[in-house]
């Protein structure tokens, strides 16, 4: 059952690491990418799990969902919980600075899905030019048909100074 939070600030390559200008004595980065993982979960070591023993990423916090969560989803209540771009505005929302937020939720002009099925999808969340979070949701019977996120990267595009 792993699920990673690192504690640890984002790695950089060799060719994109900080130089310091001496002369300057400024700063000056390369062009290049951090990308770093904020949260993974393997939902397939969950595929014989009672629901409420699966992490449930929940605006930062880790919750567990109950039989009577997954019962009224399978009832037509909580639509959201199984509907991918909503989910994401919700679910992720603690992620993004509050000019990307309506109503607490990420504005869905910001969320780009890709890679849509029955049992998962991708979302892109773009937050200016130099960042963006790239989101994973899966399903599977255990869940019942509700999603769950199973990964969130952070990209920072590094640009020259």
């Amino acid at each position: 059952m792993k699920q990673s939070i690192p504690a640890s600030t984002p790695t950089q390559s060799e060719e994109s690491s900080p130089t310091l200008n001496n002369v300057q004595d400024e700063l000056n980065w390369d062009v290049g990418e951090i990308v770093t993982t904020i949260y993974s979960l393997d939902l397939k070591e969950y595929e014989e799990a009672r629901i409420d023993v699966i992490p449930f990423y929940s605006r930062g916090e880790i919750k567990h969902l109950t039989e009577e969560t997954v019962n009224s989803f399978l009832e037509g209540h909580h639509p959201w919980l199984g509907h991918a771009e909503t989910f994401v505005a919700t679910q992720v929302s603690n992620l993004v600075p509050p000019e990307y937020k309506k109503d607490d939720d990420i504005k869905k002009e910001f969320i780009k899905l890709k890679n849509m099925s029955e049992s998962g999808a991708s979302a892109i969340i773009m937050l200016g030019d130099n960042y963006y979070y790239e989101v994973t949701l899966e399903s599977s019977e255990s869940t019942g048909g509700i999603f769950f996120i199973t990964n969130i990267v952070l990209h920072i595009t590094l640009e020259a100074k």
